[in-house]
């Protein structure tokens, strides 16, 4: 680690500092490199599409679509339960009759 005296006190010196991390990303982006290229070549890859600030898959998309629907259709269901429910309170007459 590199050691500057400024005004008397000693501090690091910010260009190492800033190379260091430097180091660190190229490291990381060097790994990234490597997974996309181990994927295509495995023909592990599929496409990706972006919606908004956020990318999926066909299967993630698929995922998210399914999990949306189920919740949907949980309300429906408990807005018609209360529908029938209101409905059946008000009025003398059963449903079906």
């Amino acid at each position: 680690m590199q050691i500057e005296k400024v005004g008397g006190q000693r501090v690091q010196n910010a260009r190492y500092e800033n190379e260091k991390e430097s180091v660190d990303y190229q490291k990381i982006l060097h790994e990234k490199i490597q997974e996309i290229s181990e994927k295509i070549k495995n023909g592990d890859t599929e496409p990706s599409y972006q919606i908004g600030n956020q990318s999926f898959t066909e299967k993630e998309w698929d995922k998210l679509i399914e999990a949306f629907d189920e919740v949907q259709d949980e309300i429906r269901e408990q807005a018609e339960d209360e529908a029938i429910e209101n409905n059946t309170a008000k009025s003398p007459i059963p449903p079906g009759f």
